[in-house]
């Protein structure tokens, strides 16, 4: 039980530090393109009242 414990802590590690490396970048591109998205949609509306 201990070492099967062990084993999966340094899997998780191991996934958890490629999840890092690989996903940040495609993360902050969603985070940047839902920020885009909310902004642009905000200028419609506010362009729309005028």
């Amino acid at each position: 039980d201990r070492i099967t414990k062990d084993v999966t802590k340094s899997v998780k590690e191991k996934y958890y530090r490629q999840v890092d490396e690989y996903e940040l970048p495609v993360m902050l591109c969603f985070i940047g393109g839902g920020i885009f998205t909310v902004l642009g949609i905000v200028l419609v509306a506010i362009s729309r009242k005028k």
